[in-house]
This record gives structure tokens, C-alpha cells and sequence, in this order.
């Protein structure tokens, strides 16, 4: 490894006086021995920091025209892929991470963020410069979106770690420069600052994130003046209520998600909120309803949001099917029980199905039968059964109460569509492991060959004609 090490030192030093070119066939063996051969690289780990990470960075630092650097950037990422960045730092200037962050090399701009994402809070805080440099990069219009997306995504997951970097990132530069975004006029960038916060503010117990970063000004929801960013502030609220419950959002929320709720109400009069909006605020409220069900109840108390979509007689489209995907079943339970009970079971209807019978309540509002599921074509039977065989009540029905249905999944033979093997295998998995041999019963060798069959491809089912199977569990 020391003489590797040395070629690539002795080549990238006449790549910088200009004497040789950037040379693929040398360097790239040199970095795939580094990637591969881990203990090589930390045996020789003084001499390659101290000696070849300094050559590469002053090859990168001042290129030659016409030279592809990608085998030196790629070099570049090997030596770092094994260093903890608190060894890094030590014998790289942090003016050189930020080159490299600056440099609009795509490549290497990569490999600094990839370095940046080890470092510790501590690392960070005593090199703040950092944290502005991602953001900067994070925030920037010319930058590749690609590269501006890890950028924010590493200021995100290195902003969960501790308060430390939240606070650094939310004061001074940082700071103002967030908000100079959040109230500038670019829908583009003010859409990945909302990707930041929705990031950040579950794990901010500081509550350093400024207000002025969670109550958008409703006209820009119900107006949509920007059809994009209204649909994107939608998704930002839907984000933010889908964390972990934190009370003060709903005060701080309520004029943006009246907005949302007036965009809601003009959904039989407004061909735009129809074509546009309406899936995705019926996401926002199904959320709303898991997250926060009091609430929930006092908006559709004074709004009635639910009023028209569970009726019977809107049953026959498609918005009312997605809403009842997407509501708590306890909520329909209590205020529109005759919406589960009045729901076909169809094709078009199975992923609301799928939602309410992993409800005990709503599971017995519905009532599922064996000629019910059986109606169904067999994808849609495959995807409600992983709903029924994930709950006590439905598994005990499937087992005791319906064997054509449990004939109908064990005995199926050569499946093609993918779907259908895919969720047939959920099934059998759910009940496998779930549930006991005792509990299975007479179904469980059944079970066992079939779940094998699609695993394996063993000898078929026959539910006439059953052998034993003494290889033990699978």
C-alpha cells in the first residue's frame, strides 16, 4: 500500500506542474484498492493523510485546463471514506472543505458533504463556517438540485444529533439567511426551506425555529397565486402534523389550515381545486384526523368536511373512496358509522377496506363475509386479506370462519403478476408469523407448502391430497 500511495503522490505532483496528465488507468486501481482493502488504508493511514490527501486537494485546488479531475475527486473520496472528520480536520484546513463546498464541481461538492455528515456536533461548532456553507449550497439556484438536496439533507440529519448545530443553524448568518429565502419571491428555494424546517422542528425541543417558519400567510395557500407552492405549504402542514404529536402546532397552525379547509370547500365548484388540490388535502385532513382527533372533530363540527364525502351517494366516486383510505376508522366509528356500513366491497373500494378493517369496530360495522371477499378478483382479495390477517379479530375469522377463502389463497398455482405474488406473500408471512402452529391449526401445513412453493418453488398444494412436511419450520 506505501508504494501505491507513493505512485499516485509522485504522479498528481507532475499532474500540478503540468508535466503529465490526469492519468484514469493509475489512479482508479489506487482508489478502488483504498475502498476495498480497509485495513491497508488505516495501517497506512499517517502516510496517506499526511502525504497524498495534501497532493489531492492542491491537484483539485488548481486544475489544468482540459484535464478531467473525476479519477482524482474519485481518489479523493476513497482516502476519505475510512477517516473520522475529527481526524481530517486535524491536517485539512476547514478553508478547504468550504473550497470544495464552493467549487461548482458537482463530484467533489459531494464528497465534502459526505465528509461534513461525520462529523460530530462538537466538530461542527468549532467549525461554524460549515454550517453556513451547506445552507448556502443547500439554498443555492445555480447549484445542481441534486447537490443542494444532500446539502439540506445532512443540515437536517446532523440538526436532529443535538441543540448545538440547531442552534448555530437557526442564529446569526445562517439565520438570516433562511429568512431572506422564506420571504423573498423564489417558490423554488422557499419550498426547500420548508424541506428543512419539516426536518428540524419535530426534534427542535429549543423551539430556536422562529414562528415566522411555520405560520406561512394563509393567501398562499387558498389563493395559490403559485398553484406549485400551495400545493408544496399543503404537503409542508401534512408533514409536520404526521411527526410526533406537538400540541402548540395546532395554535400555531389554525389560520393555515382554515386556508386549507377553504380550498376544500370550493371542491364542487372550482375545476383547479378538483384537478389539483383536492388529493392532496384529503391527504392533509387524513392525517390530521390519525394525529389530532380532537381537533379534527371541532373542524368538522364547524366545517363539515366529512358531511358530503361519506354519504351513500357519493360512494360511487373516486375522492370519497381515497378519503375513507385516508380517515382515522375511529373517527368514521363514531361520527359516520353509516359510511362504513354502507361501503361496497368492489375493486374501487379496497383501499378504503383496507384502512377501516384493521379497526376493531369498524370491522364489525362492515361486517366482511367470505362471499363478500371472495366477489373480489383476487389482487384486491390478496391486498385486503394483509389488512384482516394483521388483526386478532380478522385472522380468527379467516381461520375459522371462511375456508373458502383460506382455499382460495392456499390453493392458487402458477401466479404471474407481481402484485399479486407480492401481497399473496404478506399473507402467508403475517400469518406465519403472527400466530402459533396450535393457532393455525389444520391450516398451517397448507400455509407452510404454499408460503414454500413461492419462496422455493417445492411441490404444489393439493388440498385433497396432503403430505407431510418433515423438514421442520421454515
Amino acid at each position: 500500500m506505501g508504494d501505491l500511495i507513493a505512485t499516485a503522490d509522485e504522479h498528481l505532483q507532475k499532474v500540478i506542474s503540468g508535466v503529465e496528465h490526469v492519468d484514469a488507468q493509475l489512479l482508479n486501481p489506487i482508489a478502488a484498492r483504498l475502498n476495498l482493502d480497509a485495513g491497508s488504508l488505516l495501517a497506512n493511514q499517517e502516510s496517506t493523510i499526511c502525504v497524498l490527501l495534501p497532493t489531492v486537494i492542491q491537484a483539485l485546488q488548481a486544475p489544468q485546463e482540459g484535464e478531467d479531475y473525476e479519477p482524482v475527486i474519485n481518489l479523493l473520496r476513497a482516502i476519505l471514506s475510512k477517516q473520522r472528520f475529527h481526524d481530517v480536520i486535524k491536517y485539512v484546513p476547514i478553508e478547504v472543505f468550504l473550497e470544495g463546498l464552493n467549487s461548482n464541481i458537482s463530484s467533489l461538492q459531494h464528497v465534502c458533504i459526505e465528509q461534513v455528515r461525520n462529523a460530530k456536533p462538537a466538530d461542527l461548532v468549532a467549525n461554524t463556517p460549515l454550517v453556513d456553507a451547506l445552507l448556502k449550497l443547500g439554498l443555492s439556484d445555480t447549484a445542481e438540485s441534486n447537490i443542494s438536496y444532500e446539502a439540506l439533507e445532512t443540515l437536517v440529519e446532523l440538526g436532529t444529533m443535538g441543540a448545538l448545530v440547531r442552534r448555530r443553524l437557526l442564529t446569526g448568518q445562517s439565520l438570516r439567511c433562511l429568512q431572506e429565502v422564506r420571504h423573498g419571491n423564489d417558490a423554488k428555494l422557499q419550498s426547500r426551506v420548508c424541506d428543512l424546517v419539516q426536518g428540524i422542528y419535530p426534534h427542535d425541543q429549543e423551539r430556536l425555529l422562529p414562528k415566522e417558519f411555520i405560520c406561512y400567510e394563509p393567501a398562499k395557500i387558498d389563493h395559490y397565486d403559485d398553484l406549485l407552492f400551495s400545493l408544496q405549504l399543503i404537503g409542508f402542514y401534512k408533514n409536520l402534523f404526521s411527526s410526533e404529536h406537538l400540541p402548540e402546532l395546532v395554535e400555531l397552525t389554525r389560520d393555515q389550515v382554515k386556508a386549507i379547509i377553504n380550498l376544500y370547500s370550493q371542491r364542487d365548484t372550482n375545476s383547479d381545486i378538483r384537478a389539483f388540490f383536492l388529493n392532496h388535502i384529503l391527504e392533509f385532513l387524513g392525517t390530521l384526523s390519525r394525529k389530532e382527533l380532537q381537533y379534527f372533530k371541532q373542524l368538522d363540527d364547524e366545517y363539515n368536511i366529512t358531511e358530503d364525502y361519506t354519504e351513500t351517494i357519493y360512494l360511487n366516486e373516486d375522492a370519497p373512496i381515497l378519503f375513507m383510505s385516508l380517515l382515522n376508522p375511529e373517527y368514521l366509528v363514531q361520527k359516520r358509522p353509516e359510511s362504513i356500513r354502507n361501503l361496497p366491497y368492489k375493486a374501487r373500494t379496497v383501499r378504503a377496506l383496507k384502512n377501516l378493517l384493521k379497526d376493531q369496530d369498524a370491522y364489525n360495522i362492515s361486517v366482511p363475509t367470505s362471499d363478500k371477499l371472495l366477489s373480489l378478483p383476487y389482487l384486491e382479495l390478496m391486498v385486503i386479506l394483509t389488512s384482516i390477517a394483521s388483526t386478532p379479530w380478522g385472522t380468527n375469522d379467516l381461520l375459522e370462519n371462511w375456508p373458502s377463502v383460506m382455499d382460495s389463497l392456499i390453493s392458487n398455482e402458477d401466479l404471474k403478476d407481481k402484485d399479486v405474488i407480492s401481497f399473496r406473500r404478506e399473507v402467508f408471512e403475517l400469518l406465519l408469523d403472527n400466530n402459533s402452529q396450535d393457532t393455525l391449526g389444520v391450516w398451517y401445513d397448507g400455509i407452510k407448502k404454499s408460503y414454500k412453493q413461492m419462496l422455493f418453488g417445492t411441490a404444489e398444494y393439493n388440498p385433497g391430497v396432503m403430505i407431510a412436511d418433515e423438514s421442520g419450520d421454515i
